[in-house]
C-alpha cells in the first residue's frame, strides 16, 4: 500500500492524508443572566480622631448700664421760675463710670460718649404762673436730644397731676449734666407724695 491514501475515511493510521479546509467559527453563544451580588465585606477599621482645637476666647458678659434717682424729701416742693428740680436719692447704681449721680449738684451725669434713653415722671400739686400750662425741660448741654427741643407740658386746670415723658441723647461730648428745669413763667409746686421726681437713664451703646 502506497504511504498516501487516496480514501482518508476510514484511516489505516499509516497514511499521511492532507488536514481539511477548517470550518467557519460558529455564532457567539447567549450571554447568560448576571449572577447575584456578592456579601458585602467587613467595615474597616475607623481612622483616628484628631485632637480637639484649643477654646475660644469668652465673650463679654452682657449686662445693663443705667441709673435710676429720685426725689423724695423736697419740703413744700417749691421750685422757683427757671430753676432746676434736685435730684436727692439714688436708687439703684448700675450705671458706674458711664453714669453718675452728683450729690452735690443733685443731677444726672453721662460720662462717655453714646446714646441714652431717658424715661421720667413728676407729681405736680400747683403752680403760680400766668400761663395756662406748666413747662419742664429736660436739659442736657453738650448733648444731641431726640426730640431736639425736650419740654413737657400739663394744662395748669388738671393740677395736681402727674408729668411723664423721655427723651434718647446722644452724648458727642462728655460729660453732659441732666437737668429738669421749670420753665413754666412761674413756680411749681411738687407733690406731698413719697415719690415727686423719677428719673430713669439707660445707656442704649
Amino acid at each position: 500500500m502506497s504511504n498516501r491514501c487516496k480514501i482518508c475515511i476510514p484511516c489505516c493510521g499509516r497514511c499521511t492524508c492532507p488536514r481539511g479546509v477548517t470550518g467557519p467559527t460558529g455564532p457567539q453563544g447567549i450571554t447568560g443572566p448576571t449572577g447575584p451580588q456578592g456579601i458585602t465585606g467587613p467595615t474597616g477599621p475607623q481612622g483616628i480622631t484628631g485632637p480637639t482645637g484649643p477654646q475660644g476666647v469668652t465673650g463679654p458678659t452682657a449686662a445693663l448700664i443705667g441709673i435710676q434717682v429720685q426725689t423724695t424729701g423736697l419740703q413744700l416742693g417749691i421750685i422757683l421760675n427757671s430753676a432746676d428740680i434736685p435730684l436727692d436719692t439714688l436708687i439703684s447704681d448700675a450705671g458706674s463710670p458711664e453714669i453718675t449721680f452728683n450729690i452735690n449738684s443733685n443731677d444726672i451725669q453721662l460720662n462717655t460718649l453714646g446714646v441714652y434713653y431717658v424715661d421720667w415722671w413728676i407729681n405736680v400739686s400747683d403752680a403760680q404762673t400766668t400761663d395756662t400750662e406748666i413747662n419742664l425741660t429736660l436739659d442736657a448741654a453738650n448733648g444731641i436730644m431726640v426730640p431736639g427741643n425736650v419740654d413737657f407740658t400739663a394744662e395748669t386746670l388738671s393740677l395736681p397731676t402727674q408729668i411723664s415723658g423721655n427723651a434718647v441723647i446722644t452724648v458727642t461730648s462728655a460729660p453732659v449734666n441732666l437737668k429738669f428745669i421749670n420753665s413754666s413763667g412761674g413756680s411749681i409746686q411738687l407733690g406731698n407724695t413719697t415719690i415727686q421726681l423719677n428719673v430713669s437713664v439707660i445707656k442704649i451703646r
